[in-house]
């Protein structure tokens, strides 16, 4: 059993700027394994950071942990129109994985945004 602080320690690897990207990607693999509200919590601290690759692994990680609990997280990178075109488009992704039915109207309103990736999202709702 990985105790909080054991946790607090991965997370802060994972948001530290000056950790290289190959140690941050360790950390968030590593967070993606152990699930949970704290795991959660630390990836989406990551989302202010300024690698779109970072923040795309972010978004598909959260997916595939497919916790209800990330929602909200990947809602507003998937609302943000700062993010990166793909990180918001792996957002959506990343909500479609998780599966609840309650994100599929937001999902559905991308299907006539001007940026392509978004509508790829929608797209590939009914595919």
């Amino acid at each position: 059993m990985v105790t909080e602080q054991e946790v607090d320690s991965i997370g802060q690897r994972l948001v530290d700027p000056l950790q290289p990207l190959q140690a941050r990607f360790r950390a968030l693999f590593t967070l993606r394994g152990l699930g949970g509200p704290s795991a959660i919590a630390w990836i989406s601290r990551a989302f202010k950071d300024d690698s779109a690759l970072l923040k795309h692994e972010l978004a598909y990680c959260l997916g595939q942990m497919q916790d209800t609990r990330a929602i909200p997280v990947l809602v507003d990178v998937l609302r943000d129109t700062h993010q990166e075109p793909m990180v918001r488009h792996e957002a959506g992704e990343a909500l479609g994985a998780i599966g609840n039915p309650e994100v599929l109207e937001l999902l559905k309103q991308y299907s006539t945004d001007p940026v392509v990736e978004h509508v790829e999202i929608a797209v590939g709702l009914y595919n």
